[in-house]
């Protein structure tokens, strides 16, 4: 076995984008590699992948030197059209051999289902790793997906940045291949200020201690994440302070810089003046900053930040970064004091003339739609009177902020603003908290809205989004999903798994298309967009179970019993995979989906005693009742493990009754009332899950 390192040298690439094409490089490069065989055995090749700005590295150690050798074979037509009955090639054969490109005498005749049929055993010998792994590297490469690309020169590859040098090397071995006019080899270059260079690894095994020679990091997420983040303690605590370390920003800084250095700088005290949210992020999204926090958790006047310059500059470094913060911050206290002249409220008129989406009116009046909207979920949820004006209060003014200077400049403090300016002007804490809160989950891994007002407010303003771009016609379609509609019903998931009192999706669905009647947006039939929109937010509640780790038969098992309420699905999705294979649950699989497969297609539960002709069918009937009398009450306690159990019960009484009764008899109105009653046992154990969809 030898290592295979692979670096493909570029201009500097943007974090996110090199952080995208990192995970890209490692999933695809695994993939290729099991592909073309070239593991042992059944055993994943060790892959790791590297990302600094100015390169992407593959480094595979311990990789295969040959592939596995293979035997394929492909199932042509059935003998008695492949070959003429005195045992000669019929057309049928030589075609299928010659498309297979093997000889026709090689073919082989085998029994499938009862039928003979023709196949083609083709032998594939394995090929040493060094003349496949050109082909693998090149199809990575080119495998590699950007939002945007660019071209350079006069050649036709696009990439996020020009690619100034290839390596590749296994073993001792240079990888020969060519992009472009750029031919591989073993040069590579280190920190463009720092390092001397180029460097020639003498083999891949030397390319790790090559990069510490280079002064490069190779950022390789967790471990560096925890030596950048160790850093920047380090710096704080010097300074006498903590540094509040926002994870999402350092993962991107540790894609910015290839030799990390950490230095605290500081800003005017009086900046403090200017709201917390306001200040952070100026830091945080703008520079990529961060704060620095005394012990009892107020900002200090000062923050930390990683470059990548020579550390001998550390103190010309943190001057350069001080200036270029300061008027960053003066901007924000100039936007700051001028916007609190006027109050909150008196800004809401202004969104009159903000347009949200050409076919969907203004925001003025995409606000008056989720006031709507919030009055009746909260209807539905019983909440009080007093709750029910702080939703429209904080509905009313979600959108205000969205006028101000401060918001038009830094565009990330949507929401956060208007908390602060809420206050300022004396708003109740719920209602600013709502106005904030209703914009979240902003992103993947961001928290959900803590406050019931919020909750509400954020669930409306989604529900709304969703529903008003169906109706015209803004559905997503493959990447492109500019109003980031997946993006809000994973956020209405997550809304309603943390809300205790439940609204079911169908119904909230169909407040937000009835909100838009009478509105004359679409032509579109409101009954097919509800059952549209049933399958979008569905399809995210699934990946989300799923993600959580649920099993996706479980899922669909639940799903179609016909909850759609979130909290339900998912204790009853937990509770069928804690008890999987367990015989609790295979005795409610087995005896339920005997009843399905019988009752398909078959409406009603009402039974008539007085049509019984065994005594099984009496207990079971008597058994059907008691089993729902006890289920109604052990669901509505949620109490679903002892429900699960008395489903388990079942199984005797099914079990003989179709051991001893025939349920098709002769008699029309017996087999209907036989099959009425299996329907009256499905209505129970449906109160779980429609069983039958388990495997």
């Amino acid at each position: 076995m030898k290592t295979l390192v692979f670096e493909i040298g570029t201009e500097e690439m943007p974090a996110a984008a090199a952080r995208s094409a990192a995970e890209q490089m490692r999933v695809k490069a695994a993939n290729l590699l099991a592909d073309y065989r070239l593991t042992d055995g059944d055993t994943e090749p060790d892959v790791e992948v590297y990302a600094t700005p100015r390169r992407l590295v593959l480094f595979v150690p311990g990789l295969v030197e040959a592939q596995r050798a293979a035997v394929e074979v492909v199932k042509g037509p059935p003998k008695r059209i492949a070959f003429a009955d005195d045992g000669s090639p019929a057309p049928a054969g030589l075609g299928f051999a010659k498309t297979q490109g093997v000889d026709v005498g090689a073919l082989e005749v085998r029994e499938v289902d009862g039928g003979e049929y023709i196949f083609a055993v083709k032998e594939h010998p394995g090929r040493p790793a060094e003349q496949i792994l050109p082909e693998i590297l090149t199809v990575l490469v080119g495998s590699i997906e950007f939002n945007k690309t660019m071209r350079w020169g006069s050649g036709t590859l696009k990439f996020i940045r020009p690619i100034r040098w290839l390596l590749a090397l296994y073993g001792d071995q240079v990888v020969p291949l060519e992009l472009d006019g750029l031919v591989s080899g073993r040069r590579t270059y280190g920190h463009r200020f720092l390092a001397e260079g180029p460097y020639e690894p003498a083999s891949a095994e030397d390319y790790k201690n090559i990069m510490k020679k280079a002064k490069v990091v190779l950022a390789n997420e967790a471990p560096e994440a925890s030596a950048v983040k160790s850093m920047i303690e380090a710096a704080a605590q010097a300074a006498g302070g903590r540094a509040a370390v926002n994870p999402r920003v350092l993962d991107e800084v540790i894609y910015l810089v290839e030799d990390p250095h950490a230095v605290v700088g500081s800003y005017d005290k009086d900046f403090l003046k200017i709201p917390r949210s306001v200040l952070v992020t100026a830091m945080e999204s703008h520079q990529r900053y961060f704060p620095i926090e005394a012990g009892n958790g107020k900002l200090m006047p000062l923050f930390a930040v990683v470059h990548n310059g020579d550390p001998k500059y550390d103190e010309q470094i943190a001057h350069g970064h001080e200036r270029v913060l300061r008027a960053r911050l003066a901007d924000a206290a100039f936007f700051f004091h001028e916007d609190i002249k006027t109050t909150l409220e008196s800004k809401v008129d202004r969104l009159k003339g903000v347009v949200w989406q050409r076919k969907l009116g203004t925001v003025f009046e995409k606000v008056e739609r989720v006031r709507g909207l919030g009055a009746r979920i909260a209807g539905i949820l019983a909440l009080d009177d007093k709750q029910k004006a702080k939703i429209d209060r904080a509905a009313s003014l979600a959108k205000a902020d969205l006028t101000t200077s401060m918001v038009i400049e830094f565009t990330d403090l949507q929401g956060e603003v208007g908390r602060e300016y809420a206050l300022v002007d004396g708003e109740d804490r719920q209602v600013a908290e709502a106005i904030a809160e209703h914009w979240r989950p902003r992103f993947a891994g961001d928290g959900l809205p803590q406050t019931t007002t919020g909750r509400v407010v954020a669930l409306a303003d989604k529900i709304d989004t969703i529903a008003g771009c169906w109706l015209v016609g803004l559905i997503p379609s493959g990447s492109a999903d500019p109003y980031s509609l997946r993006r809000q019903a994973a956020g209405i998931i997550g809304i309603l798994g943390a809300t205790q009192r439940q609204i079911g999706i169908l119904e909230l669905i169909q407040l937000a298309i009835d909100n838009y009647a009478g509105v004359g947006i679409s032509s579109a039939d409101p009954k097919a967009v509800a059952a549209q929109l049933q399958d979008f937010i569905f399809a995210r509640l699934k990946r989300s179970l799923v993600d959580a780790g649920a099993g996706p038969e479980t899922i669909e098992a639940v799903v179609a019993a016909g909850f759609d309420v979130v909290g339900e699905i998912a204790a009853r999705v937990r509770l069928i995979d804690d008890f999987a294979g367990k015989n609790q649950l295979e005795d409610v699989k087995l005896a339920f989906t005997r009843c399905q497969n019988l009752a398909k297609g078959i409406s009603g539960e009402e039974v008539d005693p007085g049509l019984f002709e065994h005594d099984e069918e009496r207990r079971l009937y008597s058994d059907c009742l008691r089993a729902k009398a006890e289920m109604d009450k052990l669901v509505v306690d949620g109490r679903l493990t002892p429900a699960l159990g008395v489903l388990a019960s079942m199984r005797g009484p099914i079990d003989s009754f179709f051991d001893t009764v025939l349920v098709m008899a002769p008699d029309e109105k017996v087999r209907a009332n036989r099959l009425r009653l299996l329907n009256l046992c499905l209505s129970v154990s449906r109160r779980i899950a429609d069983f039958s969809k388990l495997p």
